[in-house]
């Protein structure tokens, strides 16, 4: 299940640059039908993803935690990255391409699970630092400290990446 899970989670994060590629081509209102489609099969997916996370292998952490914080803007150069390049492709072929290598990277890397997406259904993402290993918690908590921090709904998608399924606070 986790590596369908994460199969997903790579060409979820990739489908930005299809949506942007399609917006290259709109010279009339009507041509913003194929950017919109992309754009609501992107927000499906992102919503198919947290119903599906609660099947992936339980975890927890309880107390111990070092430190915590914000990793959004670490995310930020990969998704203007995504801008710039679907914005510069000219053809479906150099789209094509694009997309199987970035994919192939994103399953092998096993590290880019950030998805703007996410936001929408009131995920943050957290790096946590525990026991000298820094890992990403995708969670609906607000944290602002780690006094008293635990994770007992934690499902674990790879070694170094998690999302928080317990309600937010």
């Amino acid at each position: 299940m986790r590596l369908v899970f994460r199969i997903i989670l790579s060409v979820n994060s990739i489908m930005l640059l299809g949506f942007f590629y399609s917006l290259t081509n709109v010279n009339e209102v009507r041509d913003l039908v194929a950017p919109m489609l992309w754009l609501g099969f992107s927000v499906f997916i992102s919503f198919l993803c947290v119903i599906l996370s609660k099947l992936l292998s339980h975890d927890m952490i309880e107390g111990g935690i070092q430190s915590v914080e914000l990793a959004n803007e670490a995310y930020l150069p990969v998704y203007l990255g995504y801008f710039f390049i679907g914005f510069s492709i000219t053809n479906i072929i150099q789209l094509w391409i694009a997309v199987i290598v970035l994919f192939i990277l994103l399953v092998a890397a096993q590290t880019v699970y950030y998805n703007p997406f996410f936001h929408l259904f009131g995920f943050r993402f957290y790096y946590i630092t525990r026991c000298g290993e820094k890992i990403l918690v995708i969670s609906r908590r607000k944290i602002h400290g780690i006094e008293g921090l635990s994770f007992y709904e934690l499902r674990r998608i790879n070694d170094y990446t998690f999302m928080d399924i317990e309600k937010s606070d």
